[in-house]
C-alpha cells in the first residue's frame, strides 16, 4: 500500500480513497492543462494592426557565417528536436550540411515571408 499526502477535493473535503484522489488530480489537471482560447482585447487588435516595424532592428536573415557560429554554440547531449535529429548530427556533418540547412531555413526567402506575416518559423 503506498501512502500519499492528504488531499482536499475542491471543496475542501478530505479525501481518503484511492479512486477519488485519483478524479481530484484528473480534474485539477484537466482544468489547468485545458484552457478555453481568449481573444485579445480589441484595444490590442487594433494596435498591433497599426504598428510598423523598426527599421533600426535588423530583420534580414542570417548569413552562412552566423549559421555556423549558431550551430558550433549547440550544446552536446540535449535531446533531438521535433525531427529526431540529435545536435551532434548537425555538429559534425560538415559544411554541405550546414550550407544545406541554411538554403532549407533561410535561402527560399520563408523566413522573410513568416516575419512579414508576424507568425514564428
Amino acid at each position: 500500500m503506498t501512502l500519499s499526502a492528504p488531499l482536499k477535493s475542491a471543496n475542501g473535503k478530505l479525501l481518503s480513497d484511492r479512486e477519488s484522489v485519483v478524479a481530484r488530480w484528473q480534474g485539477y489537471f484537466s482544468t489547468l492543462l485545458n484552457w478555453s482560447s481568449l481573444f485579445p482585447p480589441d484595444a490590442l487588435v487594433s494596435e498591433a494592426r497599426a504598428s510598423r516595424p523598426d527599421p533600426l532592428i535588423d530583420s534580414s536573415s542570417p548569413t552562412i557565417m552566423e549559421t555556423y557560429k549558431a550551430v558550433n554554440r549547440i550544446k552536446a547531449g540535449k535531446a533531438p528536436g521535433s525531427c529526431d535529429i540529435y545536435p551532434e548530427y548537425i555538429q559534425r556533418s560538415g559544411s554541405d550540411a550546414i550550407h544545406a540547412l541554411h538554403k532549407v531555413l533561410f535561402g527560399s526567402g520563408r523566413m522573410k515571408l513568416l516575419r512579414r506575416n508576424g507568425t514564428k518559423a
